[in-house]
């Protein structure tokens, strides 16, 4: 007979290795199921050209959820048929039961409830997803064009609930022109606040310093109407710059169904939308044959050749043409004018569209496009130009919300912008259109620091502190300095993520103001924030600074707006020297103020 050297296994390694031989048993029979459905979703994703392929990826994973639910389903069955205790086996399928531990043991109790959490979790999201396609295929399948809104007026705010239709409103900007006119633009966001999923711009104007208001909605599309619908277009995070006569307002725009959250699909990285000619790239609507909502629609689109282009780049036309930029022939029967509204000829009808639907023959890439146009009263404004400033490297470039800087002295027009990559830092850069009418963008305003939204002063005619939104909790800016032999402005290394000690409240936008006036001496600085601990948006103050003579700034008071929410906001000196600001006083609620008094400084103790 053979001695048996083996070591008897010690009794709790053995219930160990028994507690995890079943709870992977579950995994498998649950898990892997879900593991292979998802990997061909990605994988058909890869491409996704075709609706061959999408049946194929909707089907597998109809056959995964079919398997999981299955499978569970089964086991539940047979208890059912056993026991006949239904309400029982419920419980007991979901480990809702309250089963006590001396009499199973500790083991058996866990796994149990592992296993409850892996059906409950197959089964919910089976439902979340059942739910949510219905909801994407209402959306996909009731596309409508709403005629613009009526313009109107209102008394003492420009954005009361209910104005032009919507009510909620959302990132307000806010401009004075030399005559006076006030001019402030915000979101309309109609009946909901998501970033994204239909939103347009409304424009109210005051010409007796904020008494009497008239609006219009200076950017409207209106695909799928004024409500929420996450297969819409929108225009989004309005920023406001003047020169005195004229004001230029730069948003951003996404195409139907596309923004960086709260849509159905996301931006990728690639491409930015024009040619190395600065035309605007175009497909034709049928070469990606995944249907609009389909899983791999995004990346199909994304993929897609981009065969055609709109030459805009000259502003004296009325209307573009379609070119095929293989051939360099125009395409017949189309014609585009300039707020990108296509019109041609289906089977003898007209048709009307616009190259950011999802519906139009010829169709712009998919990403998100800074939309400049601009205006002399705030009622009527010109034709969009669409700025090519967006890198390869990045899915999306974003404004900086609030209010831009004109350099008079170099007759520079200047905003903030950052470009978003998910789960990416986002940082911040300025975009500024030289004396000739074009565009550039600088470095990045911080080097390691996480910048996104950001405002801007402009310290003298060279140089230009922006004031980021970060991750802190007190004001940090940085100088960008315009070096004229690199023809760009660039970070001074002395005066790079400045810490001041001004409080603020962290992930929040910010907004600037330098005064015209000078006081003690000094130049004189305004910034408006929230200031609630653990990134709450709330209570609101303006800080004072005092530009010193070596360019740091000394804070010397911090005026309260409200005690209460408070978020995004924007401010300007009126023509009569007095302050306004603009800001979110709640979900959906814009508030404009006065500083009232004879002068900024009769508002602000000036004791250091």
């Amino acid at each position: 007979m053979e001695s048996n050297n083996k070591k008897p296994q010690h009794k709790f390694i053995q219930v160990i290795k028994e507690f995890f031989a079943e709870i992977f048993a579950e995994l498998v029979v649950a898990g892997v199921p879900l593991g292979v459905g998802f990997l061909v979703v990605i994988l058909c994703g890869i491409e996704g050209q075709t609706d061959v392929e999408e049946i194929a990826l909707i089907g597998c994973v109809a056959i995964v959820l079919a398997i999981v639910l299955g499978y569970g389903v089964w086991t539940l069955v047979k208890k059912i048929m056993i026991t006949k205790k239904l309400g029982q086996q419920f419980k007991d399928w979901f480990a809702l039961n309250s089963t006590n531990m001396r009499e199973v043991g500790w083991k058996r109790k866990l796994t149990k409830q592992v296993q409850g959490i892996v059906r409950f979790g197959t089964v919910a999201l089976f439902v979340v997803s059942l739910i949510n396609y219905i909801f994407m295929v209402s959306d996909f399948n009731k596309f409508y064009v709403s005629p613009r809104p009526d313009g109107g007026v209102t008394a003492s705010q420009p954005f009361l609930k209910g104005t032009g239709g919507s009510d909620n409103f959302r990132i307000p900007a806010m401009v004075t022109l030399d005559d006076g006119t006030i001019i402030s633009a915000t979101d309309a966001r109609w009946n909901h606040l998501n970033d994204s999923s239909g939103l347009d711009t409304i424009v109210s104007v005051s010409k007796d310093n904020g008494a009497t208001w008239q609006y219009t909605f200076a950017n409207y599309f209106g695909d799928n109407g004024n409500v929420r619908n996450d297969a819409s277009t929108c225009f989004i995070d309005p920023a406001l710059a003047t020169d005195g006569q004229r004001a230029y307002m730069l948003v951003d725009v996404n195409p139907s169904g596309y923004a960086v959250s709260s849509s159905y699909y996301t931006p990728l990285k690639g491409k930015v939308g024009f040619d190395d000619q600065n035309r605007l790239l175009l497909r034709s609507k049928d070469s990606v044959k995944v249907p609009f909502g389909g899983l791999t629609y995004g990346v199909a689109c994304h993929n897609a050749n981009y065969d055609y282009c709109l030459d805009y780049t000259d502003n004296t036309k009325t209307a573009y043409g379609i070119y095929n930029r293989n051939t360099g022939e125009r395409v017949d029967g189309y014609e585009v004018d300039l707020f990108f509204n296509i019109t041609y000829f289906e089977d003898g009808e007209k048709k009307e569209s616009n190259l950011f639907y999802h519906t139009s023959p010829y169709q712009v890439y998919p990403t998100s496009y800074l939309y400049l146009t601009s205006t002399t009263d705030g009622i009527n404004w010109s034709a969009p130009t669409l700025l090519n400033l967006k890198g390869n490297g990045e899915e999306a470039i974003l404004v900086g919300p609030g209010n831009g800087v004109y350099d008079k002295a170099n007759d520079r027009l200047i905003f903030t912008c950052y470009y978003h990559n998910w789960y990416e830092p986002e940082y911040a850069s300025l975009i500024w259109r030289d004396a000739d009418g074009n565009w550039h963008r600088t470095e990045n305003v911080t080097v390691d620091g996480w910048s996104s939204e950001s405002t801007a002063v402009l310290i003298d005619e060279n140089r230009v502190r922006v004031f980021y939104r970060g991750a802190e909790e007190v004001v940090f800016y940085t100088d960008m300095v315009f070096d004229q032999a690199r023809g760009n402005y660039f970070r001074d290394p002395n005066a790079t993520e400045v810490k001041t000690n001004a409080t603020k409240t962290a992930n929040c936008q910010m907004s600037s103001v330098l005064c015209r006036e000078t006081y003690d001496g000094r130049q004189w600085i305004f910034v408006s924030t929230p200031t609630g601990k653990d990134r709450a948006r709330k209570d609101g103050v303006i800080h004072a600074f005092a530009l010193e003579s070596d360019g740091s700034m000394t804070l010397v008071a911090s005026r309260p707006v409200n005690q209460g929410p408070f978020a995004y906001s924007c401010l300007t000196q009126l023509k009569d020297g007095t302050l306004a600001i603009i800001y979110e006083s709640g979900a959906g609620e814009i508030i404009f103020e006065r500083v009232d008094g004879n002068g900024i400084w009769s508002q602000f103790n000036q004791t250091e």
